[in-house]
């Protein structure tokens, strides 16, 4: 479907047959063509029977990325589409998204992460899905979620260098480190029947999450509040334009990770209070200290609201 002229081109150039659409052995248009064009390699003009055996090795050797749609899980797919989608702009298939993720990730995880972003998407969003709404714009938000599970699949060790929290100009962000990781662990969940069971799990534990912050903002569980006091929180001071983004929610799981139903319903308006001056200061950090000095103080508040609210409560 795609990368046809890449393997054409390496195919060419080892001089290998390939087999065309009627079975029948044939070579491509170039073959065992001569190397040209090259700016850092001191190869041009030379074929491939001309290189070192060492040469040689790391071609035969290099991986080549597959991903692997299959018709059964996939009926709606449209191979045109997505030819169109990754070799065209301005909308191209990012690397390391949902939108790939969805592509050739096991069904057993991808089902409940789009049934639970489903279930909040009035109030629990980072792109706030419309009337007219598009598939992308619902990818983006199950990308989120997606992220949240990640986090809660890795280690208590893992996790700190996992989110990356660092100071930039006067406000504090926070990022996944490495997006690829999270591409590796649900490759090896798609093959590997324990490391599914566990992201399961993570993803049952975003679900837990999502419903101790519905009932922090709305004890009732009204969904309008619950928007309203998210739209408040994530929005601290700013008076310009806000818009939410995923370093917000990356926060939020900073924050709350395994807070207590019964310490929410115990003290949820004083848990408010200090969140909203936790996104305050992240947004709006005194820009008077040295960067190391901003992020620890940042690094304080969490500090001690984690210890008042959290860590007392698992303890």
């Amino acid at each position: 479907m795609d990368g046809q002229q890449r393997l054409l081109t390496i195919l060419g150039f080892i001089g290998s047959e390939y087999k065309n659409k009627e079975g029948k052995s044939i070579t491509t248009r170039n073959h065992k063509f001569s190397l040209r064009g090259l700016r850092i390699l001191d190869l041009n003009k030379k074929k491939f029977s001309q290189l070192s055996q060492d040469q040689k090795d790391k071609i035969l050797d290099f991986e080549l990325f597959l991903v692997e749609i299959e018709e059964k899980l996939n009926p709606n797919f449209d191979p045109i589409d997505l030819f169109i989608r990754l070799n065209d702009k301005p909308y191209p298939i990012r690397q390391n998204s949902f939108e790939m993720w969805n592509s050739w990730v096991t069904q057993k995880i991808i089902i409940p992460i789009r049934k639970n972003v489903r279930e909040n998407i009035s109030w629990f969003y980072v792109r706030k899905i419309r009337g007219w709404v598009t598939d992308r714009d619902r990818m983006v938000n199950e990308e989120m979620y997606t992220s949240l599970a990640y986090l809660e699949f890795l280690e208590d060790r893992d996790r700190n260098t996992a989110l990356d929290i660092y100071q930039k100009g006067d406000r504090i962000n926070a990022r996944i480190a490495d997006k690829s990781s999270i591409t590796l662990v649900l490759e090896n969940s798609s093959q590997d029947d324990s490391t599914c069971d566990l992201f399961i799990q993570a993803i049952d534990k975003v679900s837990n999450f999502i419903f101790f912050l519905k009932l922090l903002l709305s004890p009732n569980g009204n969904e309008e509040e619950c928007n309203m006091e998210l739209e408040l929180l994530l929005k601290s001071n700013a008076t310009t334009y806000f818009r939410r983004s995923f370093q917000d929610f990356y926060i939020l799981w900073y924050i709350l990770n395994g807070i207590s139903e019964l310490q929410i319903r115990k003290s949820s308006g004083d848990i408010k209070n200090e969140m909203r001056t936790i996104f305050r200061y992240m947004k709006e950090a005194d820009f008077q200290f040295e960067s190391e000095k901003s992020y620890d103080e940042f690094e304080l508040l969490v500090s001690r609201f984690r210890e008042k609210y959290i860590d007392f409560s698992i303890k």
